[in-house]
């Protein structure tokens, strides 16, 4: 049975990325979501393991925050892991993905993934002043804009 869970999770996964990409080609938006898990889980597992209008999300609630698009999970808890994947970081830690989009966006996944990327290299974690929720409302702000402007530096 739970092989069975694993097997349906990856084909929606997969299902899920393809229809986005389908759709960003056909010049459609695509909605994006805020999420967040258990900070203590998620920072545990973590290190081991590899709306209709834009709103920010708190910068210092006691959560492990994300952005979802596209079937991946973009989120940042330190540097050496990297910043987006199919599956959560503490995919063990009941994480949730909130029900209302965040926002839309035409921004190609390739685009997304390197923008995260970027923020990985260019900014050092901080618990307080640079952790999982500013990247979440920089990936979100970046998202909204639909601009692909992270991808033309």
């Amino acid at each position: 049975m739970k092989l069975l869970l694993i097997l349906v999770a990856v084909f929606v996964c997969v299902a899920t990325v393809k229809c986005c990409k389908e759709q960003l080609e056909s010049g459609l938006a695509v909605p994006f979501y805020y999420g967040h898990s258990n900070l203590s889980c998620t920072k545990g597992k973590g290190k081991n393991k590899g709306k209709r209008s834009l709103n920010t999300v708190s910068t210092t609630r006691l959560v492990h925050r994300f952005v979802y698009y596209c079937g991946y999970y973009f989120e940042w808890i330190d540097e050496g892991v990297d910043p987006f994947g199919t599956s959560p970081l503490g995919r063990n830690c009941n994480p949730e993905i909130y029900s209302e989009p965040a926002g839309y966006s035409r921004v190609k996944l390739e685009c997304a993934k390197n923008c995260a990327k970027k923020f990985s290299r260019n900014f050092q974690y901080h618990m307080l002043n640079n952790n999982c929720h500013h990247f979440a409302n920089t990936m979100a702000s970046f998202l909204d804009r639909s601009d692909g402007e992270c991808c033309n530096n």
